[in-house]
């Protein structure tokens, strides 16, 4: 065992210097913006089209950008309904997926502003 009066005099003999790295922000977790209600409370099943549907968005790397993909999928026959992709991830490339699932499906559904 060493004593860290002896390691210090050590190093100040062979010149050897700490390098004190900068501490980094944390980024831990936060409260969630909005929390929804759970709709479907783990019954993943539909018994027709477009009863249930369900989202998810992922990140995609090609030769450096990322891309994020948003995707919705329904439940009734597990079918991508509509997907966009977009370079920030952000509400506008929420409501352009949903703009192009209730394009697509014909449903009389607006979103909100």
């Amino acid at each position: 065992m060493s004593n860290h009066k002896r390691v210090q005099r050590l190093m100040r003999e062979m010149g050897i210097r700490t390098v004190i790295r900068k501490k980094r922000p944390y980024y831990g977790k936060k409260e969630p913006y909005v929390i929804s209600d759970n709709h479907l409370n783990r019954d993943f099943h539909a018994s027709k089209p477009n009863e249930n549907w369900v989202t998810d968005m992922t990140y995609l790397i090609f030769n450096g950008p990322k891309l994020y993909l948003s995707a919705i999928k329904d439940l009734y026959n597990n079918e991508i309904v509509a997907y966009h992709i977009s370079q920030r991830n952000d509400i506008k490339l929420v409501i352009d997926t949903l703009k192009k699932a209730i394009k697509k499906t014909e449903c009389k559904w607006t979103p909100p502003p």
